[in-house]
């Protein structure tokens, strides 16, 4: 027979190992105080930090590359990160947390404010109130919204959620009416110089086992559409990086923040502004908030463990 505590054991090991268990202590929070804007604001953007899922065992562990990723950022101390989502594999499990919470302690503990928007990854392994909990959890500052606006001197910033399958009709619904209206807002607003959104579901990719999200071209891009403001729509999702250019805004799929790497197929329509191959190494993006200009541009993460700009785009107004 078992001992009380022999059952403890196991009723512990089972919940690490099969469901990650619901966190049961108050994790460390990131900042959300974003210092006023100055020139050379200096901002990060990547996705998909996510470790390798259990069920994916074939593919290859990446926790190298992903802290890699994680420590350059640190390195750099940049004034805001922003995380396009799948900031863990399972957003249920408490042993996914903890270890983003271990590879980016030294981000959060220099204070540099952390502003994510919600990947699918960030639902598994647990019921949705759970995930939310977890997540909110480390980004207080968000008052648990799903989706939000953040300004950063000349530049708004729309924050979304691309999870509909995790939302009701009239969730949907008041996320979009709430999206177009800060559109007209921040339209009409002369100290708003560039709209950026931010998604985790890409409306364009080659991706070879991930399609174009076909909710958000069909609930997102109509907006877009005479919003002169509106250049730059980053994504995650793929673990890759492509940019495509349509309707006058510039589309970046920037899931290299450290998950097992997607493959892309060759461009056809629309047209991969970004030429490399099929596999395309871990990276993030800078964004340099100028007085009359933003510069985005892209560091991959070479075999040797140094990083090189590899694509750049400027949007001025």
């Amino acid at each position: 027979m078992f001992s009380k505590r022999s059952a403890i054991i196991l009723l512990a090991a089972w919940c690490i190992v099969v469901q990650g268990c619901k966190q049961l202590e108050t994790p460390p929070a990131f900042s959300g105080n974003v210092k006023p804007h100055r020139e050379n604001t200096s901002i990060i953007v990547y996705g998909d930090t996510q470790s390798r899922h259990p069920l994916e065992f074939w593919k290859k562990d990446t926790t190298s590359a992903r802290r890699r990723v994680a420590n350059r950022i640190a390195q750099l101390r940049p004034d805001l990160v922003i995380n396009a989502g799948d900031l863990v594999d399972r957003g249920g499990s408490a042993s996914a947390w903890s270890t983003f919470d271990e590879e980016n302690a030294w981000l959060r503990e220099q204070g540099v404010p952390y502003y994510p928007v919600l990947g699918n990854h960030d639902f598994m392994g647990g019921s949705i109130a759970e995930s939310l909990d977890n997540f909110f959890a480390r980004f207080p500052h968000l008052e648990r919204r799903r989706y939000y606006d953040l300004r950063v001197g000349p530049v708004a910033f729309l924050m979304l959620d691309t999870n509909f399958n995790k939302q009701a009709d009239v969730e949907i619904r008041g996320q979009l009416r709430w999206m177009q209206g800060k559109l007209e807002k921040l339209e009409r607003d002369a100290s708003v110089k560039l709209i950026i959104i931010v998604a985790h579901h890409p409306p364009f990719t080659n991706s070879v086992s991930i399609g174009p999200n076909i909710r958000v071209i069909h609930f997102i891009l109509p907006l877009l559409s005479g919003n002169a403001k509106c250049q730059l729509f980053f994504s995650g999702h793929v673990h890759s990086y492509e940019r495509f250019r349509v309707g006058g805004v510039n589309y970046i799929v920037t899931g290299g923040g450290g998950a097992p790497l997607d493959e892309v197929a060759e461009s056809v329509f629309p047209q991969d502004l970004f030429v490399d191959g099929s596999i395309r190494p871990f990276h993030y993006c800078t964004l340099t908030i100028l007085d009359t200009r933003c510069i985005v541009e892209m560091f991959q993460l070479q075999p040797d463990g140094s990083w090189l700009s590899r694509d750049k785009l400027e949007v001025a107004w």
